[in-house]
C-alpha cells in the first residue's frame, strides 16, 4: 500500500490498511459514476470522447496528486518503462472493453465484475509473491465474490428476454398505428 508521504505510518499500527480501504471504496464509486455517466451519453462518437475525456481528467488529477502527496519515482530502466508505458495500455483497453460492456449489461453487473480483480490480485499476491494474506483480505474477497453472485442472480432473474419481447411487440404496434 502507498501512503503519501504526509502521513507517517508504524506498519506495526494497521493504518495503512485502514487508509487503503476507504480508497478503494472511493475507486468504485468512480468508476461506477464514470461507468453510469458513459452509459447516458447517447451520440455515435461516445466511446472514443469518453476514453479521451476520462483518461484526460485521470492525467490532470493524478499526475498532480501523485507529486504532491509522494516524492516522485520515475523508472530508471527500460524495461520499467516497457512495464509502465504496457500498464498505461491496458489500463485503456480495460476501460474501453468496460465501457462497451456497459452498453451491454447494467453498470452494477459490470463495476461488480470488475472489482474482482481485487480477488485476482489477492490470489497472485499469495500463490505468486508468496506474502501472507490477512483475514481482512479474504473477507473483503469473500464480499466481491458474493456481491458479484448476487448482482448476476438478479440481473439473471430480471427475465430480460420477455422485456425484448415487450419491446418488439411496442415497436410493432407503433409501425402499425
Amino acid at each position: 500500500m502507498v501512503v503519501p508521504d504526509l502521513l507517517s505510518l508504524d506498519p506495526s499500527t494497521r493504518l495503512a490498511d485502514a487508509f487503503g480501504y476507504p480508497l478503494a471504496c472511493l475507486g468504485g464509486v468512480a468508476l461506477a459514476l464514470g461507468l453510469a455517466i458513459f452509459r447516458a451519453l447517447d451520440f455515435p462518437a461516445k466511446l472514443p470522447t469518453a476514453a479521451f475525456a476520462f483518461g484526460a481528467l485521470g492525467g490532470l488529477v493524478c499526475a498532480p496528486a501523485m507529486f504532491l502527496l509522494q516524492e516522485p519515482v520515475l523508472p530508471a530502466e527500460p524495461l520499467t518503462w516497457s512495464c509502465t508505458v504496457a500498464i498505461g495500455v491496458l489500463a485503456v483497453v480495460s476501460f474501453l472493453c468496460a465501457s462497451h460492456a456497459v452498453t451491454l449489461a447494467h453498470p452494477a453487473l459490470v463495476c461488480a465484475v470488475l472489482h474482482s480483480e481485487v480477488v485476482v490480485t489477492l490470489a497472485v499476491q499469495h500463490y505468486v509473491l508468496r506474502e501472507t494474506v490477512t483475514p481482512f483480505d479474504v473477507m473483503g474477497a469473500g464480499v466481491i465474490l458474493g456481491s458479484i453472485s448476487i448482482i448476476a442472480a438478479q440481473n439473471v432473474s430480471c427475465h430480460p428476454r420477455e422485456e425484448e419481447e415487450e419491446e418488439e411487440e411496442e415497436d410493432e404496434e407503433e409501425e402499425e398505428g
